[in-house]
């Protein structure tokens, strides 16, 4: 399985990461939980390169670029990808995003070592993303306090009712339902919409992948998801920032002021 080997190679990764000096220098962070709970759907915009359904996607922009045009189009937050066997990621584009813009930056990546969070606060992360299935009930909730503990918001990514249960265990404030199965990589948004009302009120609810167009936004809003995130739709715009605009409903509101303005 994809997702066996993603974990394998990882494992190595952390060891020789583990050997080499973190950035001494850090930057103040910012409240990731505050920016994504804004009134209406927040959109965490994603850099990434690649993925093992799509390969590499080129042409490959510099991080710190997409931050901007992101941000210039209205997204709360930014995720940065950072695993780089499958992904094409890397650490320095967390850096790059935050060092570009005003928002808080999330680390989305495959978490299985409490020293990857201190790695991520390192690299100018606000939030880590920590992946349900993967980790174990003691590690999950050692997790969740040791990122409380750096000022780290906590995304607690699940993909059934079980999952939820064990996130809220640990002490989750920000559930993401990947609407991706991370063993075949498909797609299908009707997960968020059975999942979601399985999570209790007062949990920030995020939902993850195959978010396509203003169609799928205005559902899931519906279904009172506070944030989304999106990656590929985005990174296979022509103009990503219209696509923000266009999938938070912004363009349609900003023509309506300038006709009200021009008559």
């Amino acid at each position: 399985m994809i997702l066996d080997k993603i974990i394998e190679a990882k494992r190595e990764e952390i060891k020789r990461r583990k050997q080499l000096p973190l950035p001494k220098e850090r930057i103040a962070l910012r409240d990731f939980k505050s920016a994504i709970t804004k009134t209406g759907v927040n959109l965490i915009a994603e850099i990434k390169y690649g993925s093992p359904s799509l390969g590499e996607i080129k042409p490959k922009r510099k991080a710190g670029y997409l931050a901007k045009i992101y941000e210039g189009g209205g997204a709360s937050a930014i995720s940065c990808v950072t695993e780089k066997d499958f992904f094409f990621g890397d650490m320095r584009f967390l850096i790059e995003a935050k060092v570009a813009t005003n928002l808080p930056i999330l680390h989305k990546d495959f978490i299985i070592d409490p020293w990857q969070i201190e790695e991520s606060l390192s690299y100018g992360a606000d939030g880590i993303l920590l992946i349900v299935r993967i980790l174990k009930e003691e590690l999950l909730v050692e997790m969740q306090r040791e990122a409380k503990r750096a000022g780290l918001s906590t995304i607690f990514e699940v993909r059934c009712e079980e999952e939820i249960q064990r996130a809220i265990d640990a002490g989750a404030e920000i559930i993401g339902i990947n609407n991706r199965d991370l063993q075949n990589f498909k797609c299908d948004l009707s997960t968020t919409l059975n999942l979601i009302p399985h999570i209790p009120k007062g949990i920030v609810t995020v939902s993850e992948s195959g978010i396509q167009k203003r169609e799928d936004v205005i559902i899931l809003e519906k279904a009172g998801v506070n944030a989304i995130l999106v990656g590929e739709a985005l990174l296979s715009a022509k103009n990503p920032q219209s696509k923000i605009k266009e999938l938070l409903g912004l363009e349609k509101k900003i023509d309506t002021i300038w006709i009200k303005r021009s008559s």
